[in-house]
């Protein structure tokens, strides 16, 4: 082998783990966009539930998702005495 296929081989190998690392910092955030979307279509549909409830004059308190601005102000409050 010479010095240049020495080089050569070097610089494909480089290159090769450099498409490999493209290829999985791609994946990576196609899988990170998808959770992401996949949380905000959760969310979105708790929303369409809760609006769906309270149109129909259904208490919502007992929601999916707990209300933690309100529940942080109870505890407060209760912490006064």
């Amino acid at each position: 082998m010479t010095l240049n296929d020495a080089r050569l081989f070097a610089v494909e190998s480089r290159i090769t783990e450099e498409e490999e690392m493209r290829v999985k910092e791609y994946e990576y955030i196609r899988d990170l966009m998808k959770k992401l979307i996949y949380a905000l279509e959760q969310i979105n549909m708790v929303n369409i539930e809760s609006k769906k409830m309270s149109s129909m004059g259904v208490d919502d308190s007992g929601s999916l998702l707990p209300n933690l601005i309100g529940a942080s102000k109870d505890q407060q409050k209760g912490s006064e005495f």
